[in-house]
């Protein structure tokens, strides 16, 4: 995240980064700012999908602007992002899920599966 922008330069999968979804659909989802303490995110809402072969980086800004306003949204605000994955498969798909956060202003990140 840098001033007014929100950029998905990759997935990272333990030791490994994504850079391309190959055959796998993404959803990405999101809520609107909370404090900078905020632990969870409240009422997490679809921002986008994305369908196979996605090539990231993906400037996600639009996106989420049209769901919660101009991005960021201020100093000290939490931004949560919910990222999964859609596989298609004879017995049906089993997304992965994973919360990021991260705060506007600053390099800190944290992540809960």
């Amino acid at each position: 995240m840098t001033a007014g922008t929100i950029t998905l330069d990759a997935i990272k999968i333990g030791a490994s980064e994504i850079t391309n979804t190959g055959s796998r659909y993404l959803v990405i989802g999101s809520c609107a700012p909370q404090s900078a303490g905020a632990m969870y995110p409240k009422s997490i809402r679809s921002v986008t999908y994305f369908n196979e072969n996605l090539a990231l980086p993906k400037d996600l800004t639009a996106y989420w602007e049209q769901r919660f306003g101009a991005c960021p949204p201020g100093a000290d605000a939490r931004m949560f992002l919910q990222l999964y994955w859609v596989i298609y498969s004879e017995s049906g798909g089993i997304p992965d899920q994973m919360y990021v956060s991260s705060k506007w202003t600053g390099s800190v990140l944290s992540a809960a599966s």
